[in-house]
């Protein structure tokens, strides 16, 4: 055989592999990105539960904690229980 044919299903070969690494690194990106937004939603759940089982005061006050913790906002969950507690200390609710 040729050098050119060699050369040639080199080449192929190496193309394939290539889009494969991309393909392959596109699709890990977007489970990682997947994993932390899963992580992200567990670790609320676990806080909720926590809020519910040491939540000493009102229904109405608990779902509106709940929802802080609950909402997609780019602040950490451990700097929103700490705007919730602010604001319970301020209005003279114990957390």
């Amino acid at each position: 055989m040729s050098r050119t044919y060699d050369d040639g299903v080199r080449a192929g070969i190496k193309e394939q592999l290539e889009s494969d690494l991309v393909e392959y690194a596109s699709r890990i990106e977007i489970l990682e990105e997947e994993l932390d937004r899963i992580r992200k939603a567990k670790w609320v759940a676990v806080l909720q539960h926590r809020l519910c089982e040491t939540h000493k005061g009102p229904a109405h006050d608990l779902r509106h904690k709940m929802d802080i913790l609950n909402r997609d906002n780019p602040i950490s969950v451990s700097e929103k229980i700490r705007i919730i507690e602010d604001n319970a200390k301020s209005v003279g609710v114990l957390v």
